[in-house]
C-alpha cells in the first residue's frame, strides 16, 4: 500500500476508527472509501457538498501521481500556473512534485474518480506501460476533455472498479484493478494536442507565486513578499488565499520543503539540504 498516504492520514485521523476493513479499505471521516487497489495505487469515488468553510484542499506536491475523473461541481484546477476549468468527464493529471489544487468557485456538490499511483503500477510483465501523452502537456501536468461517447465508457469502467474494490477481497482487488487498466488505456491514444483548455493564473498572483518559487531559500517571510510587490500583507495573503486555499507562509513553506525532500533524494546530506 501506498504507505505514507495511508500514515499520513491515519495519524491525522482522517479515516474512521475500525479501518482498514479486509486490509486495504480505509473509510474516510467525508464519507467515501479509498481502495488501496495494490501496494502502488489507492482509488476512490468521492462526492460531497462543500461551502467555502469546509473546502479544505490547498495548493500541494505530493511524490506520487494524481488523476482526477471530474463529474460534476463548480471547481477549477490549479496546476501551477495554469488554471482548468472543466466540464463533465475532464481528466486531471499531476505528476510527482507538481504544485497543485482543486479550486472551490461556490458552494457546490463536488463529484469525483480519483487515481494516487506510483509509475510501476503499470509495470506489466517486466515492461511498463506507457502513461497517457497528455499527462505531461504542460511539463508536469496535464488534462484531456473526452467527447460524450468516451465520457461514457470511462464513467462505466470507474464505476466497474468500484463495484470490484467492494467486494473487499483479493478477487474483487484483480477485477478493480483490470478496469483501472482499461481505463488508462482508453487514454492512451490522446495526444498533447487535443489536452484540455486552460487559463493562465491572474498576472499579479502569478508574479507572486514565481517570486516564491525563485527566492524560496531566502524570503524571510510574508512581509518581504508584500512590500516587494507594494502590498500589505494582509492583501498579498488574501489574494494568494483566494487561489490557493492556503496562505503565504504555508506555501513558502511547503516549496522549501518540497526542494529540501529532491536534494535528499538526489543523495545531499541533510546539512547540504538545509542550506
Amino acid at each position: 500500500i501506498m504507505k505514507n498516504y495511508v500514515k499520513q492520514h491515519t495519524e491525522q485521523e482522517l479515516y474512521e476508527v475500525g479501518t482498514p476493513e479486509a486490509g486495504y479499505v480505509y473509510t474516510s471521516k467525508n464519507g467515501w472509501k479509498d481502495f488501496a487497489i495494490n501496494e502502488s495505487l489507492i482509488f476512490s469515488h468521492r462526492d460531497n457538498e462543500y461551502t467555502a468553510e469546509t473546502f479544505y484542499e490547498g495548493f500541494h506536491s505530493h511524490d506520487f501521481y494524481e488523476v482526477v475523473f471530474y463529474i460534476s461541481g463548480k471547481i477549477e484546477y490549479v496546476c501551477e500556473n495554469d488554471v482548468f476549468k472543466p466540464r463533465t468527464g475532464m481528466i486531471v493529471a499531476s505528476l510527482p512534485d507538481t504544485m497543485h489544487t482543486a479550486r472551490l468557485v461556490d458552494d457546490s456538490e463536488y463529484h469525483r474518480f480519483v487515481f494516487y499511483f506510483k509509475r510501476d503500477f503499470f509495470s506489466f510483465c517486466g515492461q511498463e506501460l506507457p502513461l497517457p501523452a497528455f499527462f505531461e502537456a504542460n511539463g508536469g501536468y496535464g488534462a484531456f476533455q473526452p467527447d460524450e461517447a468516451l465520457y461514457e465508457k470511462l464513467l462505466k469502467l470507474a464505476e466497474e472498479a468500484e463495484s470490484a474494490a467492494l467486494m473487499a477481497s483479493p478477487e474483487g482487488r484483480v477485477l478493480a484493478y483490470s478496469y483501472i487498466i482499461q481505463f488508462f488505456a482508453l487514454l492512451g491514444g490522446i495526444s498533447v494536442e487535443q489536452a484540455g483548455d486552460n487559463d493562465k493564473l491572474p498576472e499579479n498572483v502569478a508574479r507572486i507565486k514565481k517570486y516564491i518559487d525563485t527566492y524560496y531559500s531566502s524570503i524571510e517571510g510574508v512581509s518581504e513578499i508584500a512590500s516587494y510587490f507594494f502590498y500589505s500583507r494582509e492583501h498579498a495573503s488574501r489574494l494568494f488565499r483566494q487561489y490557493f486555499n492556503i496562505t503565504l507562509s504555508e506555501y513558502l513553506m511547503q516549496r522549501r520543503v518540497a526542494e529540501s525532500a529532491k536534494l535528499l533524494l538526489e543523495g545531499q546530506s541533510v546539512t547540504q539540504a538545509c542550506y
